[in-house]
């Protein structure tokens, strides 16, 4: 193989690599309820783009509403939010509006910022992952390891009784 060959080779390898990233999960107040990203873990190649589901599980509580916040480091734009879709499949016809699906980048962090409520006079329970909504992350240069964090302290899950 003539070198100049091998070194485009060697590029073009370089421009397919996946670059990881991963989540944790956040346990809402009680420990009662989840609230997750699905996969906990993923690849972006350069150039594509991954779906994240953002799932729900309030063990069979009645709950009246979800607020999720999701921050993560940006360099140069290295990863973007594509899209923020509410999943009104799963929640259809059960009283559910999402009047927040939002996201910002400021100071090398990026935000999203999810709202969903209940407005059904018993609300509603799950006890299983119910997807609420996806997030679409495009990878635009090479970057690894970007950790998706659930803030603590903004992602709730609102029982019905409160």
């Amino acid at each position: 193989m003539k070198p100049a060959t091998l070194i485009t080779a060697l590029i073009l390898f370089i421009a397919s690599l996946a670059t990881p990233w991963s989540t944790v999960n956040a346990y809402v107040s009680g420990g009662s309820g989840k609230i997750k990203l699905s996969p906990n873990s993923g690849n972006i190649t350069l150039g594509q783009t991954k779906d994240i589901d953002v799932t729900i599980n309030s063990n069979n509580v009645d709950i009246s509403g979800v607020a999720v916040r999701i921050t993560f480091p940006v360099s140069a734009n290295d990863m973007e939010v594509a899209g923020i879709t509410p999943d009104t499949t799963n929640l259809a016809g059960a009283g559910w509006s999402f009047p927040v699906a939002t996201h910002s980048t400021t100071e090398g962090t990026t935000t999203i910022d999810i709202m969903a409520i209940n407005t059904a006079p018993s609300g509603w329970k799950t006890s299983s992952d119910t997807k609420i909504a996806t997030i679409t992350l495009k990878a635009n240069s090479d970057f690894t390891n970007k950790v998706l964090t659930l803030d603590q302290s903004q992602t709730q899950m609102i029982k019905k009784s409160d």
